[in-house]
């Protein structure tokens, strides 16, 4: 993520396609938030690289449509990140989204800090099912499966 907006500060005019096995939703939205022009998985092969090449040149982003479909599917933000957000906070990074609430934003900083769902309820005084519905929503909107994932997309952003 620094490498993309790195490359995009020191030389905007250059249009960063980033290659990756690790291609859930919330990390596809996160490069494209990041300032990548495009997304290719590396199981797609080099006929979808050079697709995704002339697509880019030509000004557009790319997208596989399949992860297209995911990201409108689960309503993942992929708009650029603002002059205040950074990619150098990597929790708010992953949560500081327009479309998280705050409630959701809330839950996912205390799962990030160890908490259980249990534990979020009483520091909220909200019922464990709440707690458990807005971790759910906040995964959904963010592409997330686990809270393997989670962690995985957290260890990814916080490498330098």
């Amino acid at each position: 993520m620094n490498l993309i907006k790195a490359i995009r500060t020191r030389h905007p005019r250059t249009r960063v396609i980033v290659i990756s096995s690790l291609h859930t939703p919330s990390t596809v939205a996160l490069t494209l938030r990041c300032g990548a022009a495009g997304f290719v998985g590396k199981e797609l092969g080099a006929e979808e690289l050079l697709k995704a090449i002339r697509v880019v040149s030509n000004g557009r982003v790319y997208l596989h449509p399949d992860m297209e479909d995911a990201l409108q599917r689960n309503s993942v933000a992929v708009h650029p990140l603002g002059p205040t957000e950074e990619v150098d906070e990597p929790v708010a990074a992953l949560v500081n989204t327009t479309t998280l609430t705050l409630r959701e934003r809330e839950v996912l900083r205390c799962c990030l800090d160890g908490l259980s769902v249990t534990d979020i309820s009483s520091k909220f005084s909200r019922s464990i099912k709440t707690i458990s519905a807005q971790k759910q929503s906040a995964y959904r909107k963010l592409g997330l499966r686990t809270d393997h994932e989670l962690f995985k997309l957290r260890a990814l952003l916080e490498r330098r």
